[in-house]
């Protein structure tokens, strides 16, 4: 990765502040686990880690997934993101995608509980509503 691209990285992170409620020397488990629990700014900051490789391998399709899940949980940011990004996926890719989304956010709270709490952290208060859900399977 050239040194041009990682500054934009820098620049970006730091004008969306998605750091939010991410302690700013949160090491990539942390965030990992703030954004399986939901948390928008994580979600979000995951996803943005991924698209630009910035202490991740470069992988459009986990950037997508992760924009997906903060975009169903109110972020207009993740959602502006996540729409320019998978444009540029195939068809192969964005059912990897909707696979990844759906084991993900079987996982973690549903997005209605994180929209119930307010706006996300640092987010706009006019949330997207969740994205519908398939029904889960009786434990």
């Amino acid at each position: 990765m050239n040194l041009s691209r990682i500054a934009a990285v820098m620049v970006l992170v730091a004008a969306l502040g998605v750091l939010g409620s991410i302690p700013a020397r949160a090491d990539l488990g942390t965030i990992r686990r703030e954004a399986m629990r939901g948390d928008v700014q994580a979600q979000l900051h995951l996803g943005i880690l991924y698209e630009f490789g910035v202490r991740l391998a470069d992988h459009d399709v986990k950037a997508v997934v992760w924009y997906t899940l903060a975009a169903e949980r109110g972020s207009k940011e993740a959602a502006h993101r996540r729409d320019l990004l998978s444009a540029h996926l195939n068809a192969s890719e964005k059912t990897k995608v909707a696979r990844a989304v759906a084991a993900l956010d079987a996982r973690m709270p549903p997005a209605s509980a994180a929209l119930a709490n307010g706006p996300p952290k640092g987010g706009s208060s006019d949330a997207l509503p969740a994205a519908p859900r398939s029904p889960q399977p009786s434990q």
